[in-house]
């Protein structure tokens, strides 16, 4: 869920590792005002701030580490080339759970570096070999998106890329239009949304009144929002002409 010990765990494991400050969390704090009631993992109201102060390091975190653009890099240079190698290794034609399990990062990488022929499976080889010596495309351009420019953009990704690619004098093939959206609290979003943790308030005689979290905080809707990004990726040679292509592109839709 929203909160629990792998949560505490991680969130302030990753802050410490990756070398951020947003995962200053008051762990202790948290902890201590937890109880059960009713077989649902409540927490103290006295405890309201440093709840909120902990769904915000979460958020922090995702912009920062885990949505950051040079993750996101990674994965966009991993996606295209396995879209591109796809129809020549059946990457996506699983005949079991096992065969499935078996793609992890190392062995679709392995498999794609091993890709003979030119065109697009020397594009997808290209991308491979570029991911194993860590030389990432560079993100040229970063836009957020209103959910309309988001829909308009998505369906001309492939129209965007040929367009940039020409005006910038670009290599084509390794420049990336990534128009994407994930919750601003990407963590299983559908199971269990922040205004789903539950409080509960003291009351004179000894009881315990039980609420939700966005009964009590404003920023249960901003924490339930998603984020839209556009960014651009390329060679990190053809960085500033596409830079300046790119801006002048989206701004002028914009």
């Amino acid at each position: 869920g929203q909160f629990s010990a792998d949560t505490l765990d991680y969130l302030v494991r990753d802050s410490y590792y990756t070398g951020v400050e947003y995962g200053r969390v008051d762990v202790r704090r948290l902890i201590d005002s937890v109880d059960v009631l009713d077989d649902v993992l409540s927490m103290d109201m006295t405890a309201l701030y440093a709840l909120e102060a902990f769904l915000i390091a979460r958020y922090e975190m995702f912009k920062a580490v885990y949505f950051h653009r040079t993750v996101r890099a990674a994965s966009v240079m991993l996606i295209r080339a396995m879209e591109l190698a796809d129809e020549a290794l059946s990457l996506t034609d699983f005949k079991s759970l096992d065969d499935y399990l078996n793609l992890d990062d190392e062995r679709v990488l392995s498999m794609l570096l091993t890709l003979e022929g030119g065109g697009e499976l020397e594009t997808a080889r290209r991308m491979a070999e570029m991911l194993r010596s860590r030389r990432l495309l560079k993100c040229a351009y970063e836009r957020f998106l209103g959910e309309g420019e988001l829909q308009d953009l998505k369906l001309r990704v492939e129209e965007l890329e040929e367009t940039l690619a020409e005006r910038a004098g670009a290599d084509g093939r390794f420049l990336i239009v990534d128009v994407s959206t994930a919750p601003s609290v990407p963590y299983n979003p559908g199971r269990s949304r922040p205004e789903e943790i539950r409080l509960f308030i003291r009351e004179a005689d000894g009881s315990r009144r039980c609420l939700n979290f966005s009964e009590v905080s404003p920023l249960a809707s901003v924490l339930l929002g998603y984020i839209n990004i556009l960014r651009v990726y390329c060679r990190a040679e053809d960085l500033n002409a596409v830079r300046g292509e790119a801006r002048r592109l989206f701004e002028a839709e914009g």
